[in-house]
């Protein structure tokens, strides 16, 4: 299937192809690429997408679907490690349908691939940007932006010693950033172990980073998390 993956890459992309800026700088649904790519994809996907309400909910949903087959079709060649940003009309236009592996959902939904049970994949998205990892151990994503009142926040869902270390930033930027390292952090391991958010608050931010192979990346003004096991 692939080689080992010692190398974890962050493929990522925009959907802001799917729509045209108009004069007055209104932003409106390219109908003519949305069409294309939403039939290229899988009936499921679609299906998906169909149930949501807003347009940029649906093109999120069908970029999904687009680099999730672009980062199978890389990741058998080549493991490059790092973050690629990956033009989704390219992804589009190169969709190969060999790679629509079939994805099961467990008990708290955490999609895995039916027949191949040895490859694993996670996605998240955060405003325009959608991004997706490939592993052959479990994994998960996180990519968050802004977020308010990280303090509050982290004093009612955080341990003491997290919450402290929140709260007593020297800055609202630094604030900002010391959150969403440990807010990213418990949501990808939530969806490493399938397990939910809920439960997975109370994993350790500063534990995990000794005990599971942990990437952490800045993207513009976004914050990635990946956890590996």
């Amino acid at each position: 299937m692939v080689a080992k993956l010692n190398k974890i890459t962050i493929y990522i992309t925009s959907i802001d192809a799917f729509f045209n800026m108009e004069a007055d700088g209104k932003r409106v649904l390219d109908e003519e690429f949305f069409c294309k790519a939403y039939n290229v994809v899988t009936s499921v996907r679609r299906s998906k997408a169909d149930r949501l309400r807003f347009n940029e909910d649906k093109c999120r949903c069908i970029a999904a679907g687009l680099l999730l087959n672009y980062a199978l079709r890389k990741e058998k060649v080549d493991n490059h490690g790092e973050i690629i940003m990956v033009d989704i009309i390219n992804a589009c236009d190169g969709y190969d349908k060999s790679y629509d592996y079939e994805i099961g959902y467990q008990k708290k939904g955490k999609p895995y691939f039916k027949d191949y049970t040895e490859l694993n994949f996670n996605i998240t998205h955060s405003g325009k940007y959608v991004a997706c990892v490939i592993s052959d151990t479990p994994i998960g994503i996180d990519m968050e932006g802004n977020r308010k009142d990280g303090c509050s926040v982290a004093s009612r869902f955080f341990n003491n010693d997290e919450a402290e270390w929140v709260c007593m930033a020297e800055s609202d930027a630094q604030q900002k950033e010391r959150f969403l390292k440990i807010w990213t952090f418990k949501e990808a391991y939530s969806k490493m172990t399938g397990d939910g958010i809920a439960l997975c608050l109370k994993q350790p931010y500063f534990e995990g980073l000794k005990n599971l192979n942990v990437t952490e990346k800045s993207f513009e003004e976004y914050r990635i998390c990946v956890v590996k096991k």
